[in-house]
């Protein structure tokens, strides 16, 4: 309507403004480029006669477009609940990886093109769960210290003491409850199976712990359904699980893994970490008393730990036993199903701490064989072996492949373990003696981003590689994706695609907008020329 109504002359300059102004709010590639093209087609048009029609229309239409693309912000209950939780927990990460519905709703950046894992701060998954990502270094670059060659850091597992309170495998098996129409077969493993409809497996557990650690190890036959492992209360050989009669707090073993409470109705709780439905598994799942509560404080998959805080709310008391579930034509091979009660243990790589009411003991397995004489610290008195061998400060060592802390009841505290051979320390455990922190300030310029980058040690710098995008590095151009960076200050600047295309535009918006103040002056100007020169050749002709 807006073309119809400009004069046939004027057609041209109003289809060039509109699609210019289209293009620029677009968001599409590139759409610095219109900012000229705006502005000089907008000129055009105040040159002409029905301006205020067209300009008037543009804004009518500008307003009433802004106000429809805007209602679905105004009004919150437009956005599905679980999409305004996903985007309450991502919204200040660096880079998310959004595998779900609306992923244009994020208020963090998604990646539409495969970037390196150490680069995603979160996932989203299928499921709608969002996950951190353990391996996430930073984003778009990330950092990590380079230690002087005197000092190095000891890659290892720590393994700590469990005590088992019921142990089943094929040496040693037996069922307190099961369903009639379950298949168990004992021979080198223990196969279970569900050849009719769904059934389940269960056996009692002492109710005087105040930690429980459940480990489930075998492979899947068959998978199909959803599995399931619970702790469960005032089960018999005639509960039923279709639907669940009794008390159980339900961990589906799918790669949702739900975890579901059936007390008093059903209870949806929050989601663990994603269960392997074929090949072998580990599965570890740590329980603690809290208060009367049963929280879940962790996971071991496949031997990567995962930390949860997960109130059950099922009553601590309300464990008896412990079960599986199985849907029909499911079938497993276990080669061991265990529980334990366990001492919470935090490991840092500056700090172990734990409180045992029983003498405990947590062992060191390093990743190489280590050579050295062995110092530690500790606030509470704490024997040490080493190969199995006991072991004082100061104590030499040689092919190093396991040391073991040995502790009484009480808290104890391990602030430092380490070797020394060879003028250097191996750090196990411990504050280096050097200081190893670094900075990077983050600040947006124009058509990018620099990162300000302030450390006392070397750095190694990993620039994550995105297409289009441009680096450099103290001012210099840097290919990446790899560079050492001396101690000191160092700027990288991350440039965007069409920052060259962002400078011209504005350089001729502002001159575009310089010429539109001088140009009523400039043609009225013109105009008292040629009217100083037509009256003087009428002058001339008379």
């Amino acid at each position: 309507m807006l073309v119809i109504a400009a004069r046939f002359e004027e057609r041209m300059k109003v289809m060039i403004a509109l699609g210019s102004l289209t293009y620029l709010v677009s968001g599409l590639p590139y759409s610095e480029l219109a900012y000229p093209v705006v502005i000089a087609s907008s000129l055009l048009l105040v040159s002409g006669e029905g301006v205020k029609r067209v300009m008037a229309g543009v804004v009518v239409f500008l307003l009433l477009a802004t106000a429809v693309l805007q209602f679905g912000g105004y009004q919150q209950l437009s956005i599905p609940p679980n999409i305004q939780t996903i985007s309450k927990e991502v919204q200040n990460a660096t880079m998310v990886w959004w595998n779900y519905s609306y992923p244009l709703l994020s208020p963090a950046p998604i990646n539409t093109s495969p970037i390196a894992p150490q680069g995603l701060q979160y996932i989203v998954n299928s499921q709608g769960k969002v996950i951190p990502n353990p391996n996430y270094t930073g984003f778009p670059a990330f950092f990590k210290v380079i230690l002087p060659e005197n000092i190095t850091r000891v890659n290892g597992t720590w393994v700590p003491e469990t005590y088992p309170v019921l142990t089943l495998n094929s040496s040693h098996f037996f069922l307190d409850y099961e369903s009639r129409g379950l298949v168990v077969n004992v021979s080198q493993n223990v196969l279970i199976k569900s050849p009719i409809g769904e059934q389940f497996i269960a056996w009692r557990i002492p109710s005087n712990e105040t930690t429980l650690l459940v480990s489930l190890t075998g492979s899947w036959i068959s998978y199909l359904g959803q599995p399931l492992l619970f702790l469960g209360y005032n089960v018999s050989n005639q509960s039923s699980v279709t639907p669940i009669n009794f008390t159980a707090l339900t961990v589906w073993l799918t790669n949702g893994e739900q975890i579901i409470l059936y007390s008093n109705g059903v209870h949806v709780l929050p989601s663990g970490y994603p269960i392997p439905t074929s090949g072998s598994f580990n599965l570890n799942f740590y329980f603690v008393k809290e208060g009367n509560f049963t929280i879940l404080t962790g996971e071991k998959i496949n031997g990567i730990f995962h930390v949860l805080h997960i109130n059950t709310t099922l009553p601590w008391n309300d464990i008896s036993a412990v079960g599986l579930i199985l849907p029909l034509r499911n079938e497993m091979n276990v080669t061991q199903i265990q529980v334990s009660s366990f001492v919470p243990t935090n490991i840092t790589q500056n700090w172990i701490s734990w409180n045992s009411s029983k003498p405990f003991q947590i062992t060191f397995f390093p990743s190489s064989i280590l050579n050295g004489t062995v110092y530690f610290r500790s606030t509470a008195p704490l024997s040490l072996e080493v190969n199995g061998v006991t072991a004082k400060n100061g104590t030499t060592f040689s092919k190093v492949n396991n040391i073991t802390l040995i502790s009484g009841p009480g808290p104890v505290n391990v602030t430092a373990l380490y070797l020394v051979h060879d003028h250097v320390s191996s750090y196990v455990i411990g504050t280096l003696p050097i200081n190893t922190s670094y900075h990077v300030e983050v600040k947006q310029i124009l058509g990018g981003e620099e990162l300000v980058v302030s450390s006392p040690v070397d750095l190694n710098m990993t620039v994550i590689p995105l297409n289009g995008l441009g680096y450099k590095l103290d001012g210099l151009p840097f290919k990446g994706p790899i560079a050492k960076l001396t101690p000191g200050r160092h700027v990288v600047e991350i440039i965007y695609p069409g920052e060259s295309f962002l400078l011209l535009g504005l350089y001729l918006t502002s001159l575009s907008f310089a010429i539109a103040l001088i140009s009523e002056k400039v043609k009225e100007g013109l105009i008292t020329i040629r009217g100083f020169i037509n009256r003087i050749l009428d002058k001339i002709e008379n």
